[in-house]
C-alpha cells in the first residue's frame, strides 16, 4: 500500500490513515477545506491522478464524497473500486458519524453536536466535526477546547492549528490566530484555508498588503476560491477608499506658468 487517506472533518479533511506511510500530503489535506463543493472534489481527483501507486479514500462522514471524487476520477481514466473488510457491518459510531455529518451540510450544526455530544467518546473525526458545529454556533471556547481535545485523539496537527485559528480570529485574538495560520502553514504551505485565514486576520489588523499577498497565494492554490476572491476584492476596496479620501494628488510645479 502506497498511500492510504482517511477523510474527515467539517467538509471531508484528509489525513494519513496509519503511520509510517507514504501519503498524498498538504495537496489532498485541505482540498476538501472551505465552500465550493465542486471545485474542490475535482481538485482532490487531480491530486490523487497525479499521485504515483494506489490511493485508498476512505470516508467516515458519508459515502457520497468518495462517490463524487470516483467518478471524476473515472473521466480522467483512472480506475477505482471498493475495498472493504466487512461490507455492510459498520458499527453505532459509524453511523452516528454519518448523522452528524448529514446535519452539519444541513446546517443543523447543533443536532450534529448534539449527537456527538451523546457518544460515549470521540475519536479524531467525531472530535473535529463536534468541533466545526460548535464553531458554526458562535461557541467559539467550547470549538477550540475540542479541536485541542482532538490533536491527542489523532487528528492531523495542521487541522487542529487551523481550527484554534480560526476561532481566535472569530474571538478577536488577532495575535493568536495569526500565530496559529502561520504554524499551520510552516507544515502545509499550499494550505488555501490557512493562508485564507492569515489574510482575513491581517485584513482585520489592517496589514493590507500582507493580505493582499495572502490572498493572491491562496488563489494560486485554489483558482477562483471565492472566500480568497472576496478578501482581495476588501482590500482593494480599501485601498480606493484611502485614495480617494486623501484627494487628488497635487500637480508638478512648472515655473514657465509663473509668470
Amino acid at each position: 500500500m502506497k498511500n492510504a487517506i482517511d477523510f474527515y472533518g467539517p467538509q471531508g479533511y484528509a489525513s494519513s490513515m496509519e503511520s509510517g506511510i507514504s501519503t498524498v500530503g498538504a495537496k489532498i489535506s485541505y482540498l476538501v477545506f472551505g465552500g465550493d463543493y465542486d471545485a474542490n472534489a475535482a481538485a482532490a481527483a487531480e491530486a490523487i491522478a497525479q499521485e504515483k501507486g494506489k490511493v485508498y479514500l476512505h470516508s467516515y462522514l458519508g459515502v457520497h464524497r468518495i462517490a463524487v471524487v470516483k467518478r471524476l476520477l473515472a473521466g480522467k481514466g483512472q480506475t477505482s473500486g471498493e475495498h472493504l473488510l466487512h461490507r455492510g457491518e459498520r458499527g453505532e459510531y459509524a453511523r452516528a458519524l454519518d448523522r452528524a455529518q448529514a446535519e452539519y451540510e444541513a446546517g443543523r450544526y447543533a443536532a450534529a453536536a448534539e449527537l456527538l455530544s451523546r457518544q460515549t467518546s470521540l475519536d479524531g473525526a467525531g472530535r473535529l466535526l463536534k468541533a466545526w458545529s460548535e464553531y458554526h454556533l458562535g461557541r467559539y471556547e467550547a470549538a477550540r477546547k475540542d479541536f485541542a481535545a482532538a490533536s491527542s485523539q489523532g487528528a492531523d496537527a495542521v487541522a487542529v492549528e487551523i481550527g484554534i485559528a480560526y476561532c481566535a480570529l472569530q474571538s478577536g485574538d488577532l495575535k493568536s490566530a495569526e500565530h496559529e495560520f502561520s504554524e499551520a502553514l510552516e507544515a502545509a504551505p499550499k494550505s488555501a484555508a490557512a493562508l485564507i485565514g492569515r489574510g482575513l486576520t491581517r485584513l482585520r489588523a489592517k496589514n493590507d498588503a500582507a493580505a493582499r499577498r495572502d490572498f493572491k497565494e491562496a488563489l494560486a492554490v485554489e483558482p477562483g476560491n471565492s472566500e480568497a476572491l472576496n478578501g482581495l476584492k476588501q482590500v482593494e476596496g480599501r485601498a480606493r477608499a484611502m485614495r480617494k479620501a486623501a484627494g487628488p494628488r497635487p500637480q508638478p510645479f512648472d515655473s514657465r506658468f509663473s509668470q
